[in-house]
């Protein structure tokens, strides 16, 4: 009898091909989507469940939706709140951990189904050695995901399976065409799900009006505290920023910090942009037991390369990040996954805090 897997369907060529690839390779899979209100009425999701299903009627597998009703509380206020705390948040990272794998793994639990799945391009493999599941990047370094993942715990990695993580992009869009499953122009699951077009300023002034009209017409100074012009609200920048506003002095300026109790936003010239260290807070440890120091790659934000670093323990959950080469546009609120190789070993949020915390 096939082994049952709970797969987690958006509607989307990745999760589609997921499912026929499971069942390609002996599961028994079924096709699980999201029902997240009020933000379920939107077209975008409905159209995607609707997908989901005829995918899973095209290859004779149930599919279910899940009701979702955390999701307000776990994802969209966090989000909100990071922003207007002058963060620049990943509210898909949140997601993966707060919803989608949390509410995969209780389904499964209720149905006694062991593995559950999603089409993230990621890889698990078990560490006999470390008693570990570890988390690595798909081999496909344009698509891999793994980045998005890294606040999955033990009980989780434990359960999944990436049936995308061994392939590429190009294979998946090939395998696709040749079975005819779904519509390669259906396109790719959006990123910030429950803001229309991506446009989070617009969600935000209509989230919190009070709050956001509140914060408009503040100062952009220089380092020195002097100032150069206004902001029409500090919500609409993030760091490194150069365009969205003007100030009267030569040269190119760029938003070097976001201050949301003075309603300020400093800007710099571009070296000065540039940082040595900074502090990550909320870490969680993927693959490997905590430690006082280690060495590794970091990525500071999901595009990218990566930059060798030293992490040092500072207390519990943050880590000083000590860099061989300068940063630039450190951003508050991004997360920061530190590799060893294709391995994930932690990740956590960049913190406002530049400097020392007591140990």
């Amino acid at each position: 009898m096939a082994e049952r897997v709970l797969l987690g369907m958006s509607g989307g060529i990745d999760s589609s091909a997921a499912a026929s690839l499971l069942k390609e390779q002996g599961y028994e899979p079924i096709g699980a989507t999201f029902v997240i209100s009020p933000y379920s009425e939107k077209r975008l999701f409905h159209k995607g469940a609707q997908k989901a299903s005829e995918v899973c009627q095209k290859l004779g597998i149930e599919h279910i939706t899940l009701e979702i009703d955390d999701f307000e509380d776990e994802v969209v206020k966090p989000f909100v709140e990071s922003y207007l705390n002058g963060e620049t948040p990943n509210p898909c990272i949140i997601c993966n951990r707060r919803i989608k794998f949390k509410h995969l793994f209780r389904e499964a639990e209720k149905r006694n189904i062991v593995k559950i799945a999603t089409g993230h391009y990621a890889r698990v493999a078990y560490n006999s050695k470390t008693d570990r599941f570890e988390l690595f990047k798909g081999i496909d370094s344009s698509k891999d995901q793994s980045y998005f993942l890294w606040q999955l715990p033990q009980k989780y990695l434990s359960k999944i399976v990436f049936p995308l993580g061994n392939i590429t992009k190009f294979e998946v869009s090939k395998y696709i065409d040749k079975n005819g499953l779904i519509d390669r122009e259906t396109g790719e699951s959006q990123d910030i799900c429950f803001i229309p077009k991506g446009d989070y300023r617009n969600f935000l002034e209509k989230y919190k009006p009070q709050v956001v009209e509140n914060m408009k017409k503040g100062k952009i100074v220089n380092p020195d505290g002097q100032v150069l012009s206004n902001h029409n609200g500090f919500y609409n920048f993030t760091i490194g920023q150069r365009k969205g506003f003007h100030v009267d002095s030569p040269g190119k300026y760029y938003v070097k910090s976001i201050d949301p109790h003075h309603n300020r936003i400093t800007v710099t010239p571009n070296k000065d942009l540039f940082s040595e260290t900074m502090v990550i807070k909320d870490c969680n440890w993927v693959s490997q037991k905590e430690q006082d120091k280690i060495e590794g790659t970091l990525k500071p934000r999901y595009r990218s390369k990566g930059a060798k670093c030293l992490a040092i323990r500072l207390n519990k959950g943050n880590y000083k990040i000590e860099f061989q080469k300068k940063q630039r546009a450190l951003t508050p609120g991004q997360s920061a996954v530190l590799y060893r190789g294709e391995k994930v070993v932690f990740g956590g949020i960049i913190s406002k805090n530049k400097g020392k915390l007591d140990g």
